[in-house]
């Protein structure tokens, strides 16, 4: 975390996605405890970091392809984003699929 912070400062503030109210780049610490205080008023508690990250590798992995969805994280390997941030769909063949809908219509 440190040296993604002391990395920041060779880059330009209009890069910034969350900047402080007078456009600077903002302190980690300082964006955690905003971060909680916005959770907490949008009854999201649940929301993290991490879940905004998996989020973000889902809907990139779903449109893009894994290994897209890994470089954006900056993960070197494109299994700890398969294994820990992708959320798979679990989506049949469509045979199958077919299959199993009309059984559940059969059922009914």
């Amino acid at each position: 975390m440190r040296r993604q912070f002391d990395d920041r400062e060779f880059r330009a503030e209009s890069e910034a996605i969350f900047p402080s109210e007078i456009g600077t780049w903002r302190d980690p610490s300082n964006y955690r405890a905003h971060f909680r205080q916005v959770r907490k008023i949008a009854k999201l508690d649940w929301v993290s970091p991490k879940t905004i990250r998996k989020t973000v590798a889902t809907a990139i992995y779903s449109a893009d392809g894994l290994d897209n969805a890994s470089q954006q994280l900056g993960h070197s390997e494109i299994g700890v984003t398969a294994k820990h941030y992708v959320q798979r769909l679990n989506i049949g063949p469509s045979g199958v699929v077919g299959v199993l809908d009309e059984w559940l219509q059969s059922a009914s």
